[in-house]
């Protein structure tokens, strides 16, 4: 193999005309090759990128959640936005909380708007936002958390990911914010 190389370092030293079409050569193969190296990257990255949505929750209109909460049964709710960096880290952890435990069922409901200012959830209105986390914000004030009411500007300003238990459309148990695995077994009780 060494002998192929030297040949080739005599053969470029001995004919002057094959250099400058080397040199366009390695300039051809930087300029189109490192092109590909944002793909690259980005393909690599998604190997370790957390999935970015949670596949083992159901996911119901916010109307739904509405009449859900306010069955007899206790039922729960994993409140989620788009935009939520934190939702997406705890996706993985939800998933593989319900692959577990496939007798427990997480609903998932999506508070997020668009650009336009309107929810994604054609179902949610201003009106049922507040009467769903004025539920939410008396079990956290009940159970010594931090208000989620905004009194300077009025609303309910509910974090995400925030999960709650409930039925009788009373909240029973609130948990904003990711939770590791054994968080979140330790909520759930199972």
């Amino acid at each position: 193999m060494k002998s192929f190389f030297e040949a080739i370092k005599k053969f470029v030293s001995q004919n002057y005309w094959v250099q400058p079409l080397l040199l366009v050569l390695m300039v051809f193969v930087l300029v189109f090759g490192l092109q590909l190296v944002p793909s690259v990257f980005s393909t690599i990255q998604g190997w370790f990128t957390p999935e970015a949505k949670c596949t083992e929750c159901n996911k119901i209109s916010f109307e739904q959640a509405e009449d859900y909460l306010d069955g007899e049964d206790e039922v729960i709710i994993l409140i989620t936005s788009p935009s939520c960096s934190a939702c997406i880290s705890f996706y993985p952890v939800v998933n593989r909380y319900l692959d577990a435990h496939p007798d427990i069922t997480i609903y998932q409901i999506d508070i997020g708007k668009n650009t336009q200012g309107d929810y994604n959830d054609s179902t949610l209105t201003d009106a049922a936002f507040e009467r769903f986390f004025q539920a939410v914000d008396s079990a956290l004030v009940r159970l010594g958390e931090t208000s989620i009411y905004n009194t300077g500007l009025g609303v309910y300003s509910p974090g995400t990911p925030t999960l709650i238990k409930g039925s009788n459309y009373y909240v029973s148990d609130v948990e904003v914010g990711a939770l590791s695995y054994t968080e979140l077994v330790d909520w759930l009780g199972a």
